[in-house]
């Protein structure tokens, strides 16, 4: 029970973030709509954590109602909620100075596009 708690804390805080920054405008980049964006899959994959930990339930199955623990989803969604983590800790918070902060930030937007950039494309919109 005290991994819940902690857990729950950690979900509140990340809300009161998340709320704070509501009526903040854009600015001149995206910068700050990456930033939510990141912040939110931080606390959707937290937030799927709770409710695994909470145990799996499949109530409609023909045997019974099943439940388990399902502690290899757990581990996917944790270690992706960490990896997250680490990439806004990176491009949003440990910066010295505006220089490397904006280092930081177009460097991580540029490989997602080169990433982006192998991915099969079948409509005329993709292509465009």
């Amino acid at each position: 029970m005290g991994n819940e708690k902690e857990l729950l804390k950690v979900l509140d805080c990340f809300i009161k973030v998340a709320e704070a920054g509501k009526k903040t405008l854009a600015g001149r980049d995206n910068r700050l709509l990456d930033a939510e964006g990141l912040g939110f899959k931080i606390l959707s994959h937290a937030s799927s954590v709770l409710y695994l930990y909470r145990s799996t339930n499949i109530p409609d199955s023909s045997i019974t109602n099943i439940s388990f623990f399902d502690a290899a989803s757990i581990n996917v969604l944790g270690r992706a909620a960490i990896e997250s983590f680490l990439v806004f800790q990176y491009v949003f918070v440990n910066n010295k100075d505006s220089e490397q902060e904006d280092f930081h930030y177009l460097s991580w937007v540029l490989g997602g596009l080169i990433e982006r950039q192998n991915l099969p494309v079948s409509s005329p919109q993709a292509k465009k």
